[in-house]
């Protein structure tokens, strides 16, 4: 069952993990399936998503290599004409195609890469401040870091403004850590860090409420999804059992910005995001990966639960 907060209703899941509860009580066996973070798109030059494709003067532009495009868009003349313009409103719906009302909605990642952003980060909370329109703000926000800077809009999980709903979700006894897609929305939703946001925000960096223990982070992302699919020979770190493990230097432990990699079939784009902080993984005992890079070694293979 997965299960993410509404944002127009943030208590909109109380009602389902209470009828969770009743049901596992008389013998279900149903377990919520939850993210570390808000679901959501990310918006910019390197995203699907663009809340200036819809111009005519960027549309003439937007499928110019990366580096020249930025270097037209940081022209002032291309920025004036096409924050001048008039978005093209007559197509089908799309999540970049709105208003000035979006930008309440609307949150730069910026360098500490901010997945649980005040309200007063927001890119209209920018331009309040700024005395400034919020389609320049998000047109000179879009251009940091070389142009790879993104917008995020949160859709799921962020009810109220924060994390403290899917925190709730954590600690319930019934729920399990998951929806870390690598492979779905690929050039528009980037979510396969979750696990690392999982250690590094919860475990380590939240300011905005409560966080996790360490050992409940690690429990979740290992023993808990190796017990609930009766994977009985992994988990945990023990004598007999299957050599998977990380070793993670947790102070250096963290997410590189998200980027655009064109290696889909026909050149097409996808989103990755790499962490870095990972000194060693292995799988059956076989080091996969080590200092952030992997190391050519595929001893991995299709995984089956067998059957009693």
């Amino acid at each position: 069952l997965v299960m993410e907060q509404g944002g127009d209703e943030p208590e909109d899941w109380h009602p389902w993990f209470d009828a969770v509860r009743q049901a596992n009580n008389a013998g279900a066996r149903i377990h919520p399936q939850i993210g570390s973070r808000c679901f959501g798109v990310l918006m910019g030059h390197q995203s699907r998503l663009n809340p200036f494709r819809y111009r005519p003067s960027y549309a003439a532009i937007a499928n110019l290599p990366l580096e020249v495009r930025i270097a037209e868009l940081r022209r002032p003349e291309v920025k004036a004409q096409i924050l001048g313009e008039h978005a093209d409103r007559s197509g089908p719906f799309a999540l970049d195609r709105f208003g000035r009302a979006g930008f309440e909605n609307l949150f730069p990642l910026g360098p500490t890469l901010d997945y649980e952003p005040a309200p007063e980060a927001s890119v209209a909370a920018i331009a309040r401040r700024e005395e400034r329109d919020p389609w320049e703000v998000a047109y000179d926000t879009l251009l940091h870091f070389d142009g790879r800077e993104f917008l995020l809009l949160p859709l799921l999980n962020y009810g109220g403004g924060s994390y403290d709903g899917l925190y709730e979700m954590m600690l319930d006894p019934f729920s399990v850590q998951g929806l870390g897609d690598a492979g779905a929305h690929v050039s528009l939703v980037c979510d396969a860090s979750m696990t690392t946001y999982l250690l590094t925000h919860w475990a380590r960096d939240r300011k905005r409420g409560p966080k996790l223990s360490l050992e409940t982070a690690v429990r979740r992302l290992t023993s808990d999804p190796a017990t609930l699919y009766g994977f009985n020979d992994r988990g945990v770190i023990a004598p007999g059992l299957k050599a998977d493990f990380n070793l993670i230097d947790f102070d250096a432990l963290g997410m590189l910005h998200p980027e655009q990699i064109c290696d889909l079939p026909g050149g097409a784009g996808r989103l990755v995001q790499r962490a870095e902080g990972y000194r060693a993984t292995f799988v059956s005992g076989v080091q996969v990966l080590s200092d952030d890079e992997v190391t050519g070694e595929l001893p991995g293979m299709l995984v089956r639960r067998h059957r009693t």
